[in-house]
């Protein structure tokens, strides 16, 4: 099991190509590839969405580590990747979102937080390169450009955006080429292609999963499009209550979770378990945790900002 744990940044592997893929899709149906508004209303649309609920975030994980002394000194837990967590650099670095850029920086307050930065970056380049180059001469060379972006070798996390160009080509294929069954054999064969092509280590593989995923992503379009009812199970379970009612609040408990089990942790030291007494408990406590603080925060700090904006984007 905490082998299996070893793997969640796939996850971020999965997001970064279904970002790409959600954002390009409404472009995707318009005429000329327009962004709604333009590029400056939707860098404030992205603003306004992850950087409120960003910035509470960082707020109360900066209190959190300055109210816990355990937290504040290394202590052999991996809560002492956020350290040192009050240094200038590592703050203004988090402010900025740049904090992403360092191996100084990146891991520090609170861990998850370098994805952030690279969502917030990728936003930019999606608007200012990737999108242009796809509205002038293509979506294949505007992925060419996303695999060039990929290679910089001062951008450790570089590779993300070309799974985000990845997403971008899904989401077109997905537009453009209709909803007939041909089209979702294309896709399911890419998805096993994307397993093979990668030695079957699709779980082991950051690039291998965001292939699969987006070939994933255009089969399930296509077949809710095409299939009114009796969708295939995959899709009728993410797409139940359940899965639909996390989703709602998923970006807070992302935000929200690390420090809640660095606080866990600790805790249970004092309990002097075995290593895996001590595992056993905090995966059991953690979602029980970890879920209702994460929808607390996001009625107070997330849903606020998605209402403000509904009148706008409706």
């Amino acid at each position: 099991m905490a082998s299996l744990l070893g793997f969640g940044h796939l996850f971020v592997a999965a997001f970064i190509v279904l970002s790409g893929y959600c954002l390009m899709l409404p472009v995707a149906a318009t005429e000329g590839l327009e962004l709604r508004g333009g590029v400056w209303e939707f860098l404030k649309r992205r603003a306004w969405r992850i950087l409120p609920p960003y910035y509470a975030s960082l707020a109360i994980s900066l209190i959190i580590i300055l109210l816990a002394p355990s937290m504040r000194h290394s202590s052999g837990m991996h809560s002492d990747l956020a350290l040192p967590a009050f240094t200038p650099d590592v703050i203004l670095s988090h402010l900025f979102m740049v904090h992403n850029l360092s191996p100084k920086w990146e891991l520090k307050i609170n861990g998850v937080y370098w994805s952030i930065g690279l969502e917030w970056q990728i936003y930019f380049v999606f608007a200012l390169v990737l999108l242009p180059i796809c509205r002038r001469i293509g979506i294949v060379p505007s992925v060419i450009a996303s695999i060039g972006l990929g290679l910089i070798p001062w951008y450790k996390s570089a590779f993300y955006i070309t799974l985000f160009g990845l997403g971008m080509a899904a989401a077109m294929y997905t537009e453009r080429r209709g909803n007939g069954g041909p089209k979702r054999l294309i896709a399911i064969g890419g998805a096993v292609l994307a397993i093979i092509a990668t030695g079957l280590r699709v779980l082991t593989s950051d690039f291998g999963f965001g292939v699969f995923v987006a070939f994933f992503l255009m089969y399930g379009t296509l077949s809710l499009r095409a299939v009114s009812s009796n969708a295939p199970l995959p899709l009728r379970l993410l797409s139940s209550k359940a899965f639909v009612n996390l989703g709602v609040f998923s970006y807070s408990l992302y935000l929200t979770h690390e420090p809640l089990i660095a606080l866990l942790h600790i805790g249970l030291r004092y309990l002097h378990l075995t290593e895996n007494r001590e595992f056993l408990v905090l995966l059991i406590l953690t979602p029980l945790v970890a879920l209702p603080v994460a929808y607390m925060f996001h009625v107070i700090f997330e849903k606020p900002f998605q209402t403000a904006m509904k009148p706008k984007i409706g």
